[in-house]
């Protein structure tokens, strides 16, 4: 149903497969198109994201292919290419720009972001690891960081024509190994159990 939605924005939505991570762990966190306002969906071109966090808590590692659409490229770009800022020069500093480019019309269908009640299109999974307890972490994508690149959805009706909707970011709880509440468990019960002797001892 090409044109129909023409001007329904796209939104672009974090989800973390889990919201709370041990340290150390690796975990993914799924990037979907979702089009509230289109009862059938919302076709669209192409999107770009920059996708930002805290180096304190999280790292991203790389990304996962999703089989929900063809992308004719779903990457994070060089300098060379799209990463006209060189977000991903390095990830240490918190920052990345990936990208995802639809099917040329004459190859195939434009990506849709589906029924909203289906949860929308499922564009790719970005793999993290957790490195420090951290009670509430975001990872988002900002609209820009004052750069040449920002966060945009392209329709496909009109040529680059922007349809950008609602940013919305994933929210992480970053716990202790399992391995450091037994060790600190096992510390204290110790450290009673000494004091206890300590003071029959002096009684």
């Amino acid at each position: 149903m090409r044109g129909a939605f023409a001007g329904i924005a796209v939104n672009l939505e974090l989800r973390p497969v889990h919201d709370t991570i041990a340290v150390d762990e690796i975990f993914h966190v799924q990037l979907f198109a979702t089009a509230p306002d289109a009862p059938t969906g919302q076709e669209f071109s192409s999107l770009a994201a920059i996708l930002a966090w805290d180096p304190e808590f999280v790292q991203l590692r790389g990304l996962a292919q999703i089989d929900d659409y063809p992308w004719l490229v779903s990457a994070f770009p060089d300098r060379r290419t799209y990463d006209v800022d060189d977000y991903n020069g390095t990830w240490l500093d918190g920052n990345a720009y990936y990208i995802a480019l639809g099917q040329l019309p004459t190859l195939g269908s434009y990506p849709n972001t589906g029924p909203f009640s289906g949860g929308g299109l499922h564009v790719v999974d970005f793999i993290f690891q957790a490195l420090a307890p951290s009670a509430n972490t975001l990872i988002y994508t900002p609209e820009d960081l004052g750069g040449d690149t920002s966060t945009v959805v392209f329709g496909s009706d009109v040529p680059n024509h922007p349809i950008t909707g609602d940013l919305i970011p994933a929210k992480i709880s970053v716990v202790p190994e399992p391995g450091a509440f037994a060790l600190a468990f096992a510390a204290a019960v110790s450290f009673t159990v000494c004091g206890k002797r300590f003071r029959k001892r002096a009684a």
